[in-house]
């Protein structure tokens, strides 16, 4: 899914304009130490925030911590 927070002068803010972020494909590197997602649409100023589901480590044990979150500041006009 992604999000953006509202930002004014009060602390906090619930999550606005929650979104479902769509992965089209997930790859992972032969060292097993990266995951590659290629997202459908990717939007600049929002947070991702990504629940890794039915993954587990070498040993078969459900992942300790299993979120993981990154916010688009903007994106490069490069491929």
């Amino acid at each position: 899914m992604n999000y953006h927070y509202q930002y004014h002068a009060k602390y906090g803010s619930p999550k606005v304009d929650v979104q479902r972020a769509g992965v089209r494909s997930v790859k992972i590197s032969s060292d097993k130490k990266q995951i590659f997602l290629e997202m459908e649409k990717l939007i600049p100023r929002k947070i991702y925030d990504f629940k890794l589901l039915n993954m587990f480590d070498e040993d078969g044990e459900v992942l300790r911590n299993n979120r993981a979150y990154y916010t688009l500041n903007e994106l490069s006009d490069k491929e």
